[in-house]
């Protein structure tokens, strides 16, 4: 059987240092950090394929945001050649990596492409679009209930295409369960307006959901009562009849923490407590757990990535995902 794994994600799904030695100095992982080639083989994902002999179409790369990253899934998904390029594969499998909120990527004029960047980098062009979204637009929580849109979205698209995909946070765990309550929220909205609608409803006014969705047309004394009666308080109001799909395709949703970093600490032994605070993966930042899997010599003491040891155990752990079971 033919299958190939799609990786989408940020450092710790591409690799960044995977080729680190044991007294390596800073310089010299430098020198090697983000080579693709190291990279490809040494990496969680290059290791799992090796092991089950599948194939790698990969799209995560070092700091990528979560907005990079769906980008790239709808450009690569909507290219004309994608679906023949799939069909050459018995089973395709997407790992989708989720990495820090503090992340974005914006269009810059200076670049004329896409430009991907950390809040707080130090950069001049990260700092001008810090200082702006920082102040006015970011929000944590908002971030990952927008995460949980797209998950959903994607967790659609792939059950059409019949390609099997799975979620996983890359080092910090986000609550997406939490904002599920919000389109419960929003769909009793939906039943009350119904309800009301219902009720005043004459013979000859269109369903009500194809009025909130402004899919009807009628006679103009229809519209006059309509509007007397029910003053557009239904319009864009979501209708659907059957209650939102649950966040699904989430390695070990119900565990927390999930995150590769706290697994990764976990399974090695680590008993504190995950410290809170977010975890934003810049070089030398400061963390009890990562000061623990440095001291395993599962990180690098310099750009805190996985080394080749702890990319096996990250191996390890997908295996017993998506490889023997094939669900979750």
């Amino acid at each position: 059987m033919r299958t190939l794994l799609i990786t989408f994600g940020c450092s710790w799904t591409f690799g960044v240092g995977a080729g680190y030695q044991l007294g390596q100095t800073e310089a010299e992982l430098r020198a090697h950090c983000y080579d693709r080639r190291l990279a490809d083989t040494l990496s969680w994902r290059g290791q799992l394929c090796q092991r089950l002999g599948w194939s790698n179409l990969n799209f995560s790369s070092g700091g990528s945001s979560n907005q990079r990253q769906f980008r790239l899934a709808q450009e690569t998904f909507n290219r004309r050649d994608t679906k023949d390029f799939l069909d050459q594969f018995d089973r395709v499998v997407v790992l989708w990596g989720i990495t820090s909120t503090a992340r974005n990527e914006l269009y810059s004029l200076a670049h004329q492409s896409p430009y991907n960047f950390f809040y707080g980098r130090g950069e001049p062009l990260a700092e001008a679009f810090t200082e702006c979204l920082v102040k006015h637009s970011y929000d944590h929580d908002y971030e990952v209930f927008s995460l949980v849109r797209h998950m959903l979205h994607w967790n659609n698209y792939f059950e059409l295409l019949g390609i099997e995909n799975y979620w996983f946070d890359s080092f910090n765990t986000h609550h997406y369960q939490d904002w599920m309550a919000h389109f419960r929220g929003w769909e009793e909205s939906a039943s009350i307006k119904r309800g009301e609608y219902t009720d005043l409803k004459g013979t000859d006014w269109p369903q009500f959901n194809d009025y909130a969705m402004g899919n009807w047309s009628a006679a103009p004394e229809i519209e006059d009562e309509i509007q007397r009666l029910w003053p557009d308080q239904a319009r864009h109001v979501a209708v659907l009849d059957s209650p939102a799909k649950p966040i699904e395709r989430v390695i070990d949703l119900d565990i927390t923490p999930r995150d590769l970093l706290s697994r990764l600490a976990l399974d090695a032994g680590y008993s504190t407590a995950r410290p809170t605070g977010y975890f934003r993966s810049i070089w030398k930042e400061v963390n009890p757990t990562m000061d623990f899997l440095v001291a395993q010599g599962l990180c690098n003491p310099y750009s805190l990535h996985p080394t080749q040891l702890g990319h096996s155990r990250i191996a390890d752990y997908f295996l017993s995902k998506i490889a023997i079971n094939n669900q979750l």
